[in-house]
């Protein structure tokens, strides 16, 4: 399965059931209204996409894609997008993800009331002792930030501690890495 966003690009290997939550049912009809007609409300923060692995060590992720280093952003705006790339709301923005997303793709239904049965295998895998917890960000940060990769990578496992020994935070550069991410049947580029 071939997930793009932009010029990343996530590859799953078919022992893998992905989802596009952001463009899923579930989240654009369900769960993504959540705070509607609410004056002032955060609103619902949605992850990329979720998947889950089936096996012997079965695996939940959510993957969230950003790229600040794409060539299309505007000169006049790279310095901008660059600040973002390494800021407290980056850091707030994916911990709000990442616990959107649990409870969505966990209890989430569409505007009919049906789930996709990829959201029904994670909800029978959450909670399980067998099941690891991947939090996988795939981040372009412009060259000279590169060395960012392992700052928001443990900013993020010192917030998300909470979801215990089972889970793993990766933080991912095509920039940073001397040869392509592949593991887990997971495959990340950027093209």
């Amino acid at each position: 399965m071939l997930i793009p966003e932009g010029r990343q690009e996530l590859k799953l290997s078919p022992s893998w059931n992905a989802c596009k939550w952001d463009a899923s049912e579930a989240y654009a009809h369900g769960i993504g209204q959540a705070f509607s007609g609410l004056e002032g409300a955060r609103g619902v923060k949605a992850a990329d996409l979720v998947a889950s692995r089936d096996g012997v060590a079965p695996v939940l992720m959510i993957g969230e894609f950003k790229d600040f280093a794409h060539p299309s952003i505007p000169k006049a705006d790279r310095k901008r997008v660059a600040a973002q790339a390494v800021s407290l709301q980056l850091v707030e923005s994916l911990i709000a993800k990442v616990i959107d997303t649990l409870a969505g793709a966990t209890f989430a239904r569409g505007s009919a009331g049906s789930r996709e049965p990829v959201f029904n295998r994670w909800r029978d895998r959450v909670g399980s002792p067998e099941a690891a917890l991947l939090i996988l960000v795939m981040v372009e940060f412009p060259d000279r930030q590169a060395s960012s990769v392992l700052a928001l990578q443990t900013r993020l496992k010192q917030q998300l501690f909470w979801l215990g020994q089972g889970a793993r935070v990766a933080v991912i550069c095509s920039s940073t890495d001397l040869k392509p991410y592949r593991r887990l049947g997971i495959e990340y580029r950027v093209l």
